[in-house]
């Protein structure tokens, strides 16, 4: 088999790799800063970084078409800036289950816009395996008590952290979470079709590393004028008094998976054949939880094991087809 015929999967896969051990710092990072703070502080770090990796590269960083720029810049202010606070605000109103689960809806949704707007086809396997990742990853996802290890790993002994970090299970609450979270998928699965007609139009000027420097950018500056109108968070402390170690976890965090992981999602969305396998390999992050949880030293049953591989199955059949 000829691997250089899926770098684009391999990338997401990666990147799902990348964002799964980033999920276990941003619980914790999510008690101590608001979601669209965090968002944005992440993504403009990240645009930084990158746009100086850029500079000394000697990457053509304005040679893009004006129509792919702007379509770049579009597809992070919706997916990378709104599209995950709305994801990590719900992640704060249902936890870690409940907003995992809803997100295996993107794959799906992205598939039906990838077909309707970019007029992307996929055979019978490949639908296939999109299903059974799906399901595969949303069983796993499901399972209360990994829930629990997972905040278990990132916040053992931590006296300081806020009451905020508990979840609110009131009904109206989960209702508005259900929302949110919904919202993230929406916006999630319209970025990626975005993102991806970006790199028609830019041909050959469209880097990865100079698109990615655009949809941070976009992202961070959009949150940034939309901070001002959202109010604080009462139960949150005010960033003057965040402790040191989270502002260390923030910056290495953002380095690795926002700069690096972003970086790798888009070789994976320039070198895939199809959005949707893109979008269904990246929702595979919750799979590599499973293993980080286990060498933490927590149990992890046997039915979500069966889960795991039914997604890895679904990802072999994405391969296959």
């Amino acid at each position: 088999m000829d691997v250089t015929l899926y770098v684009g999967e391999i990338a997401a896969l990666l990147t799902a790799a990348v964002w799964a051990a980033a999920a276990l710092i941003w619980v914790h990072v999510g008690r101590y800063l608001r979601p669209l703070l965090l968002n944005m502080t992440k993504n403009l770090i990240a645009a930084a970084i990158l746009f100086g990796v850029a500079l000394l590269l000697g990457l053509g960083l304005f040679n893009l078409p004006p129509g792919a720029a702007l379509l770049f810049a579009a597809s992070g202010a919706l997916g990378i800036g709104i599209g995950d606070t709305f994801y990590l605000q719900s992640l704060n109103r249902l936890g870690p289950a409940w907003a995992l689960l809803i997100t295996m809806l993107t794959p799906p949704l992205t598939v039906l816009m990838g077909w309707v707007f970019l007029g992307e086809t996929l055979g019978g396997v490949a639908i296939a395996g999109v299903a059974l990742t799906v399901i595969g990853v949303g069983w796993v996802v499901l399972r209360p008590p990994q829930a629990d290890n997972v905040d278990a790993v990132v916040s053992e002994a931590d006296p300081e952290r806020p009451a905020a970090s508990v979840p609110d299970q009131t009904p109206q609450a989960l209702r508005v979470g259900v929302g949110l979270a919904l919202l993230g998928v929406l916006l999630q699965s319209a970025s990626m079709i975005v993102n991806r007609q970006a790199f028609v139009l830019g041909g050959a000027d469209a880097d990865a590393l100079v698109s990615t420097v655009y949809r941070l950018a976009a992202g961070g500056l959009v949150l940034a004028v939309l901070l001002p109108m959202v109010k604080p968070v009462a139960s949150l402390p005010p960033v003057w008094r965040v402790p040191t170690r989270v502002w260390y976890w923030l910056g290495a965090t953002t380095l690795i998976s926002t700069a690096g992981g972003m970086l790798l999602m888009q070789v994976a969305v320039e070198r895939a054949s199809n959005a949707g396998v893109v979008q269904t390999l990246l929702s595979a992050s919750p799979l590599f939880v499973i293993p980080m949880v286990a060498l933490a030293g927590q149990r992890v049953g046997g039915s979500t094991v069966l889960g795991g591989l039914v997604a890895i199955a679904g990802v072999a059949m994405l391969f296959a087809g």
